[in-house]
């Protein structure tokens, strides 16, 4: 629901040339959708838990 293209299309871009980590976080998506067009690190559905989110980011900036 990007104003000018898709998350997944984003996704698949930084994938393919990034090293970085990619979290992907979608209302309405699932994880079996995205692994579609992109191979996230890891995914969280809306509404999210906040503990959750940090514990994710925290765990890849700690890697």
């Amino acid at each position: 629901m990007l104003p000018d293209g898709s998350g997944l299309d984003v996704c698949e871009q930084l994938s393919s040339v990034e090293t970085t980590p990619i979290l992907v976080m979608s209302a309405h998506a699932t994880l079996k959708d995205i692994e579609t067009k992109c191979r996230p690190n890891n995914f969280i559905q809306k509404p999210f838990d906040i503990e959750n989110l940090l514990r994710q980011i925290k765990s890849h900036i700690a890697n």
